[in-house]
């Protein structure tokens, strides 16, 4: 299958943060300032160990969760379905 250079997904400097369960006045970060492009047919994996925020990358590709621009209100989140 040839590559299509179009992105078909885009998380640009992405940050998730939530509130440590039991303790709401603490947070943790479980995605930080974080780009993510993949083009038109290209397979992509996420991997990496336990915690490090793959899930919540995903979720947030998705839609089930809501990222901030790092540092700033609002995120630029583009999907496209290939």
């Amino acid at each position: 299958m040839p590559m299509n250079n179009e992105i078909a997904l885009a998380l640009e400097n992405i940050a998730v943060t939530f509130s440590a369960r039991g303790a709401a006045t603490q947070a943790y970060t479980a995605v930080g300032d974080t780009t993510l492009r993949v083009a038109g047919g290209e397979f992509v994996s996420v991997v990496g160990p336990t915690g490090c925020g793959k899930s919540t990358l995903l979720n947030i590709a998705a839609g089930f969760v809501t990222a901030m621009l790092a540092g700033a209100l609002g995120a630029l989140l583009y999907i496209a379905f290939v």
